[in-house]
C-alpha cells in the first residue's frame, strides 16, 4: 500500500542547566494545565493566506535544490510557530516575517482553529459509488532536556494553541537514546514510513529542545481512476526529451473540478468525502518557468478559488518519490537567519538560563499517487451512471512537468505542496 507522509522537525541546541522536570527516554510529558483555546473561525482565512505565502516561499527555495519534491506548508508553519512562541527580539521579528504575520494575522489562534477543524476530516466516508476511510493526522511533540525549567508562559502557549506539552528525555547524558526515542515516535506516527528523521550525530549532549511534527494523509479518490485505461505513455521533460510513464485516466460528467488561466490548466481530484482534494496544475508547453516564478501565496489561493465542477477527462501519470533534507538553509534564505545563528538567536521566552539556537530543521516527505488514491483503498458500492444527456468534456493530459497541492476544501489550507518534474525518478 502506498503512503503519503510529511515530517518536519526543529532541533534547538544550547547548554542549559535548570531544575529537573523528570521524565524518561519514552518522553514523559510536562504540560501546562491551561485548557485548549476554542476555535476562532475568523482567524482562519488570514492564517491560511499566511501559510500559503510561506509555502510558496519555501517552494521556490526547494525548487533550486530538487526536481521532484513535496512538503507540508501547514506542518512547517505549526512547527515554526511552536518555536516562535519562545522567540524574542530580532529572532521573533524574522520568524514573524517568514510566516507572513501581519496585524491581520493571529497565527496562534488560526493554527489552533485549523488543527481542531482538520481533526474532523478523518473517518468513514461514502459517496454515490464507493465507501472507504479518510485519515488525516498531524501530531506534534516537543522534546526537552530533563531537569530543565521551561518558562511557564511558553508552556501555556503550547497548551492553549497547540494542545501539547513537553516530552522529557536526557540529551545531556544519553543523546543516542534520546535520538532513538524521537525516531521511534516518528516511526510510530508514520506507521514505519519514516524510519529515521533525526540522523546520527544530529543530537549531541548540548541539544536541549527538539520539536517534531508529522502530517499523514490516507485517502481514496472520490472518483477512482479507471484501471483499464492505465497504459504506458510519453512524458516530455523540462529539457524537451521524453520518457515513458504509466499514465492513468479518469473521466466523469460531474464531480471533478477544472480551472484555467493565462499559461496553465488545473484539475482538482477530490478525495472521498470531498473535503480534501489534490490539485494538479499543468503549465502550458514552454511556460513552466514563467508560471512557477509567479507562484506566490495569493496566486496559490487564486488557483483554488477558480476551480469549478465540469465534465472532465484527466490523464495523470503514476508517481512516487521521497523528499529528504534540511530546511534550515531555505528558511534562513527566505528571511530567518537569526534563529539558526548561535550568536544571534534569542529564545529566552523558552528559558533564560542559557542561549538556544535552531541547529537543524530536518524534513522528510514521501508522496505516492495511484489509481486508488493516496495510500488508501475503497470499495465500490453502486456502479456509476452515465450522464442523462450529452455534455462537452474538457480533457487535461498531464504529459509534462506539473505542480501539485493537497488542499483542505473547507478552509483552502494547503496541506501538501510540491512538483513533479519526472514521474519516473
Amino acid at each position: 500500500m502506498r503512503r503519503s507522509r510529511v515530517i518536519a522537525s526543529i532541533l534547538l541546541a544550547g547548554a542549559l542547566g535548570l531544575a529537573s522536570c523528570g521524565g524518561t527516554s519514552t518522553g514523559t510529558e510536562v504540560r501546562s494545565h491551561e485548557p485548549r483555546d476554542a476555535v476562532d473561525r475568523q482567524a482562519v482565512p488570514p492564517t491560511v493566506l499566511a501559510n500559503s505565502s510561506l509555502g510558496a516561499d519555501l517552494y521556490r527555495a526547494l525548487a533550486e535544490r530538487n526536481q521532484n519534491f513535496a512538503f507540508s506548508p501547514y506542518g512547517v508553519s505549526v512547527t515554526l510557530a511552536m518555536a516562535a512562541a519562545g522567540a524574542q527580539g530580532t529572532t521573533a521579528d524574522q520568524l514573524a516575517t517568514v510566516q507572513h504575520v501581519t496585524p491581520e494575522v493571529d497565527l496562534d489562534a488560526g493554527l489552533n482553529a485549523l488543527d481542531q477543524m482538520l481533526d474532523e476530516r478523518s473517518g468513514e466516508q461514502t459517496s454515490d459509488v464507493r465507501k472507504g476511510r479518510v485519515a488525516l493526522e498531524i501530531p506534534t511533540a516537543l522534546w526537552g532536556q530533563k531537569d530543565t525549567r521551561f518558562e511557564q508562559p511558553f508552556l501555556d502557549i503550547l497548551a492553549r494553541s497547540f494542545g501539547t506539552g513537553m516530552r522529557v528525555v536526557d540529551f545531556r547524558s544519553d543523546p543516542n537514546s534520546s535520538r532513538d526515542a524521537i525516531n521511534s515516535w516518528i516511526r510510530d506516527q508514520t506507521k514505519g514510513t519514516i524510519e529515521e528523521l533525526v540522523p546520527r550525530g544530529a543530537i549531541t549532549d548540548t541539544t536541549r529542545l527538539v520539536a517534531t511534527e508529522a502530517a499523514a494523509l490516507q485517502a481514496p479518490w472520490d472518483i477512482p481512476f479507471d484501471a483499464s485505461r492505465t497504459t504506458p505513455a510519453p512524458f516530455t521533460l523540462r529539457d524537451g526529451t521524453t520518457t515513458q510513464v504509466t499514465m492513468m485516466g479518469v473521466a466523469a460528467p460531474t464531480g471533478l473540478l477544472y480551472a484555467s488561466s493565462d499559461g496553465w490548466q488545473a484539475a482538482a481530484l477530490p478525495y472521498l468525502g470531498r473535503q480534501l482534494e489534490m490539485i494538479v496544475l499543468v503549465p502550458d508547453a514552454g511556460r513552466f518557468d514563467e508560471v512557477e516564478s509567479h507562484f506566490d501565496g495569493p496566486e496559490l489561493q487564486r488557483v483554488i478559488s477558480l476551480m469549478r465542477a465540469t465534465s472532465l477527462d484527466v490523464q495523470l501519470p503514476r508517481f512516487a518519490f521521497t523528499t529528504q533534507g534540511d530546511l534550515d538553509d531555505p528558511l534562513s534564505e527566505i528571511g530567518a537567519p537569526a534563529a539558526f545563528n548561535v550568536g544571534q538567536a534569542d529564545f529566552t521566552g523558552i528559558t533564560t538560563d542559557e542561549a538556544l539556537a535552531i541547529s537543524e530543521f530536518p524534513h522528510q516527505a514521501f508522496l505516492s499517487v495511484d489509481e486508488e488514491g493516496t495510500e488508501a483503498s475503497a470499495t465500490t458500492v453502486i456502479p456509476s451512471k452515465p450522464p442523462a444527456r450529452p455534455v462537452t468534456t474538457t480533457t487535461l493530459r498531464v504529459d509534462r512537468p506539473f505542480l501539485l497541492m493537497v488542499v483542505d476544501r473547507g478552509t483552502n489550507e494547503p496541506l501538501f505542496l510540491g512538483r513533479v518534474m519526472n514521474p519516473t525518478d
